[in-house]
């Protein structure tokens, strides 16, 4: 196996890299929307947003696997970095490289893969790239329109559209930290980053004049299907409805995941019209269609609890209160249960 070398500027490269907080930081729909674009226009099972650090590649948005990241040692796109245009890789069992890569004797068993380098100020960051279990052609067209969608990360590198609290949790802390405030299987924030989260903004009332919301969304299937699924097929199940919530919220809203069926969301400046209507787009792209796992595809039952915060509260009582509605609308059997403090 080769691995791949240091980039030629990649001392500059890892200090613009950490200054961007980018390695170990949340999912985002706008980087999720072009991976899904990317799987639907080349018809492959994989696309990723790869984040190439000194030793690791982190997955900033990913389809068809599970993983969210590898070492960098094993990684296809620590090579692609190095080049100008794409690294394509039409079969791995013919390529003396690669043919021995853990990633194609082993998950994901690539044997296609074709990656562009994603740049910020001209210097590499990572690749947008395409994964296939199958060899496969690619064309000077198919190249192109690799390119023109890389083009389109890159613009989504260079602008934020984090919430200023979620910015700055990231920022405080060193790239090895910051994995640990990071859901794995959803890319969300976990219950530790959460509660960090809502300590900060629990004065928002007070300090904005303007109303918040906690969402506690659980999603649970009918005839215990989800225990019928291996681990695998569990993980990839969480990370698709984390990925349908996230795609109905706003770009500023707080997503953690909190249990194993369990999503909280912090939405600032939220009446309680709007938290109504936000759980509603949630419901929308959640329960109206199934959800794949593995070969399967399950139906979503959804339910939520909502809290609105018009004043000071504690971060405790907020989720008690949260917590409280959805309990209450499971018991019920109503959809949604709303409280306001």
């Amino acid at each position: 196996m080769k691995k791949p070398a240091d980039h030629p500027i990649e001392e500059r490269r890892l200090e613009l890299s950490e200054s961007l907080h980018l390695v170990y930081s949340l999912a985002e729909e706008r980087f999720d929307r072009l991976t899904r674009l990317a799987t639907r226009h080349f018809d492959v099972p994989i696309a990723l947003v790869s984040l190439v650090s000194g030793d690791r590649q982190w997955f900033k948005s990913s389809q068809g696997i599970i993983a969210s990241e590898t070492s960098r040692e094993v990684s296809f796109c620590g090579h692609a970095i190095l080049r100008e245009d794409a690294l394509v890789i039409n079969d791995t069992q013919t390529d003396s490289d690669f043919v021995d890569n853990p990633l194609v004797v082993e998950n994901p068993q690539i044997r296609f893969y074709a990656g562009h380098p994603l740049r910020y100020d001209d210097i590499p960051l990572g690749t947008l790239c395409l994964i296939d279990r199958k060899p496969r052609k690619f064309s000077e067209d198919d190249r192109d329109s690799l390119e023109t969608l890389a083009v389109c990360v890159e613009a989504e590198l260079r602008h934020t559209q984090m919430s200023q609290p979620e910015e700055e949790l990231l920022s405080q802390q060193m790239e090895s930290d910051r994995r640990n405030l990071i859901d794995p299987v959803t890319q969300s924030w976990n219950q530790s980053s959460l509660n960090l989260l809502l300590a900060r903004e629990i004065d928002y009332p007070v300090r904005t004049r303007k109303s918040f919301a906690l969402l506690a969304i659980r999603f649970t299937t009918a005839a215990h299907e989800f225990d019928e699924l291996d681990e695998s097929d569990k993980q990839e199940f969480v990370r698709r409805v984390a990925q349908g919530v996230r795609s109905a919220l706003r770009p500023h809203d707080m997503i953690a995941r909190t249990s194993e069926n369990q999503l909280v969301v912090f939405a600032p400046n939220c009446n309680s019209e709007l938290s109504e209507h936000l759980v509603g787009r949630v419901f929308n792209r959640i329960s109206d269609s199934p959800v794949k796992a593995g070969s399967r595809d399950i139906k979503v039952d959804v339910n939520a609890g909502i809290a609105v915060a018009n004043s000071r509260t504690t971060p405790e009582h907020l989720l008690d209160i949260a917590g409280k509605a959805l309990n209450d609308s499971v018991r019920e059997s109503l959809p949604q249960i709303k409280y306001l403090l």
